[in-house]
């Protein structure tokens, strides 16, 4: 009987010390996360929900994990705020592609691409993500460049992450359940060039203080924005509400 309470512990913590390693990423193919946004305390009145999906998983011959999610702005009540009809195909129809690369459990992040976009041309990463995180950790952040054509527009766009760190580890509590998080906080530098690009904002330059709330397994819990250098004063905050994973 010791023998097998023995055996059962070591089973027990080794599946403990597995689950403690996930990355922090949603890596199942039609996995959905359903987000509430919110500018200040009230509900985004022209998107008040956003939808995310992981579309593709492709297992890379480097041994690394490629993942892409779909993200898609939700109105469920219509006529809440006019918007141009290109915007609202872009941003509720066409959405958002996000790519993420998993390697030694560690998430890359390497580009945010509009799907409406046209002969898209990366190069570099926007931040590193460990499986491992303490608190007062640096993050390795990078600098991503991007050059596409958006309705019948040249655009450039360049985003450089610093000074991320991880400054808590909290539990948090959302519709969607209870969550262990690592919360990192830094600063996000956007230049746009080429006229006014739906997602990614108009032409210019942007200054983001960013901070995102991560769950082993899921990504981003929480995520607040906050533009730093224009009028847009009050932060914008996505929360987890719901998450669906498919049966493997």
């Amino acid at each position: 009987m010791k023998r097998i309470t023995l055996f059962l512990s070591i089973l027990l913590s080794l599946s403990v010390f597995s689950q403690d390693n996930r990355p922090f990423a949603l890596l199942q193919k039609g996995a959905v996360a359903e987000y509430s946004v919110k500018i200040g305390k009230k509900p985004n009145p022209a998107f008040p929900f956003m939808t995310k999906e992981i579309t593709e998983v492709e297992r890379l011959d480097d041994g690394t994990t490629r993942v892409v999610t779909k993200s898609i702005m939700q109105n469920k009540k219509k006529g809440l705020l006019k918007l141009p009809k290109m915007v609202k195909k872009a941003v509720s129809e066409d959405g958002q592609f996000s790519t993420i690369r998993i390697k030694n459990d560690t998430c890359i992040i390497e580009a945010t691409v509009e799907s409406a976009a046209e002969n898209v041309n990366t190069d570099g990463f926007l931040l590193k993500i460990p499986s491992t995180m303490n608190v007062g950790d640096t993050l390795e952040c990078g600098t991503l460049s991007m050059t596409f054509k958006l309705w019948g527009r040249d655009v450039k766009y360049k985003t450089s992450y610093s000074n991320f760190r991880v400054v808590a580890e909290k539990e948090i509590t959302t519709a969607a359940g209870t969550f262990n998080c690592y919360v990192v906080r830094g600063r996000i530098k956007t230049s746009i060039k080429g006229g006014y690009t739906s997602l990614l904002g108009a032409s210019g330059e942007y200054l983001v203080d960013d901070e995102c709330w991560y769950a082993r397994g899921i990504g981003v819990v929480r995520q607040i924005t906050k533009v730093t250098n224009k009028r847009i004063v009050k932060p914008i905050c996505y929360e987890l509400i719901s998450i669906t994973v498919p049966d493997e």
